[in-house]
């Protein structure tokens, strides 16, 4: 055996992998060359619950300006902290963002990143349990393109991420006057239901085909480990050249 096949074989077992860091093997590579190709210099993190989704994108080496909303209280304290470390990372105010301006209630899940505004299907509960949720609290609701375009005032090209679990196409329907100024999209979408009422997968696609975008990427997300089933995967849309 082999050097190589010995250590990637005992990483395995371990539960870990080695791989190339390129586009057609790793994922992360794959996003990392898109924004570089693209040149965003700003992305609006939209349900960044405690900033999995920022940190994650310092680790691939974006260094541009995060500016990031979250509606749990005790998710967006959390982000504050972290955000508080990194000078081009901003939180704004705590707000749930969709198509209409209000109040709404938010349904908070045990592991706080499932919360939603949509209620949740069994699929989802059968495939994550801690998921369920425990508990609710009102948050304000408002639209995108009221509360987030100071944020794009300066920027040349900027990429606006949704991971709202269900709810993306109503906080797409609340960025219409953004939208123009908009040159990526990244969004959380599901292959089979599991929120009431979100958009299904091929209307998600569709949607986003009518904002002017194209599909560039799609990366596994949420497996149902009894089953094997892909359940939520994400999608990049870059904007079409008119």
């Amino acid at each position: 055996m082999g050097l190589n096949r010995f250590v990637r074989d005992g990483l395995r077992r371990a539960g870990l992998d080695l791989i190339p860091f390129q586009p057609e093997k790793s994922w992360p590579a794959h996003v990392r060359l898109l924004f570089k190709r693209h040149g965003f210099d700003a992305v609006l993190d939209v349900g960044a619950n405690i900033g999995q989704y920022g940190t994650w994108l310092r680790s691939i080496g974006y260094q541009g300006r995060i500016v990031s909303f979250e509606p749990s209280s005790d998710a967006h304290a959390k982000l504050k902290a972290v955000a508080s470390r990194d000078p081009m990372w901003e939180v704004a105010p705590r707000v749930a963002l969709g198509a209409t301006e209000g109040m709404v209630t938010l349904n908070i899940a045990r592991n706080s990143q499932s919360s939603s505004v949509l209620g949740m299907l069994p699929a989802h509960v059968a495939a994550a349990p801690m998921s369920r949720y425990d508990g609710q609290e009102q948050v304000r609701l408002a639209r995108l393109d009221k509360v987030g375009e100071v944020a794009l005032t300066s920027c040349r090209s900027p990429l606006l991420k949704i991971d709202t679990q269900g709810y993306e196409r109503e906080v797409l329907r609340g960025a219409d006057g953004v939208m123009p100024m908009i040159n990526g999209l990244q969004l959380e979408l599901s292959v089979v239901p599991l929120y009431e009422g979100q958009g299904e997968l091929h209307e998600m696609l569709a949607y986003v085909k009518t904002l002017g975008f194209a599909c560039h990427a799609l990366f596994p997300g949420f497996i149902d480990h009894h089953s094997g089933r892909l359940l939520q995967m994400d999608g990049i849309f870059i904007r079409e050249a008119t």
